[in-house]
């Protein structure tokens, strides 16, 4: 895979690109990189140019002075690499927190987006437990500044219920990730926690919005947060195959509901 660097205010970011046709961004969730996308890759890029990249002081992507890098930040870096590789607004998808990037995207440059897919954007300000959430991430916070990266991990799945108890000896993907998993918590976690969509934005804009949530994550956090953004913006929540990394799990069902969404 070809080394594509984009230099942007404060970063210098990696990115990668495949197939032909529109060109299609993919934002990936939490700590994670390109490489998040590459079983799904494959599929989508028999029919667009898909964009791949690593968001600033994640994987390869590197930045120039520490401090909180907030979704306004990371979706101004995606209108700046949209602008590198497309003569025109872009298909986009965002996963998780990478959806509060995308509709942040579309909310602050919407000539930059032909149609942005949010796919369970943990808007939890939006929930009406939002105190309980908020306090949960204070707590998530404290760990991380007390205990670290991994312990900080091991606390937000528990919070989040994707484990039932903390601490223990780490799972094999977090020893290897720690750097990536120290940012987001230190950087990055602390400004989306709050974030909420620019709903008059997004309604006003040319971009059309679509809310995806996953069949199998009904009941869980970021599907309901979703389904309240979708409310919001007074469009329905599209059914999406599998949970909230369903894209990983089961790739080729998962492209094809993304080229539905996106048209």
């Amino acid at each position: 895979m070809p080394e594509n660097r984009l230099r942007v205010p404060g970063a210098t970011l990696h990115y990668e690109v495949q197939g032909s046709g529109p060109v299609l961004v993919l934002i990936p969730a939490a700590f994670m990189g390109a490489s998040a996308f590459e079983a799904v890759v494959p599929r989508l890029s028999e029919e667009y140019t898909v964009v791949t990249y690593d968001p600033r002081g994640l994987a390869r992507s590197t930045v120039d002075e520490p401090g909180p890098m907030p979704p306004e930040m990371l979706a101004d870096d995606v209108r700046l690499l949209i602008a590198e590789v497309s003569d025109g607004p872009a298909y986009v998808f965002g996963t998780s927190n990478g959806a509060i990037n995308g509709l942040s995207l579309a909310a602050r440059h919407p000539e930059a987006v032909r149609t942005l897919v949010a796919h369970e954007p943990p808007v939890v300000e939006l929930l009406p437990e939002r105190e309980e959430y908020r306090a949960e991430g204070e707590r998530v916070m404290a760990v991380h500044r007390e205990k670290g990266a991994i312990a900080a991990m091991q606390a937000f799945m528990v919070g989040a219920g994707f484990a039932e108890e903390e601490g223990g000896e780490p799972q094999p993907w977090m020893l290897m990730m720690e750097k990536d998993i120290d940012v987001f918590y230190g950087r990055i976690y602390p400004a989306l926690r709050g974030f909420v969509p620019d709903v008059a934005a997004l309604r006003a804009g040319p971009a059309k919005v679509v809310v995806a949530g996953g069949i199998e994550s009904k009941g869980e956090t970021a599907h309901r947060a979703a389904a309240a953004a979708a409310a919001e913006l007074g469009t329905p929540l599209m059914d999406f195959p599998g949970d909230h990394g369903s894209f990983t799990a089961d790739p080729e069902a998962f492209a094809q509901a993304l080229r539905e969404a996106l048209h």
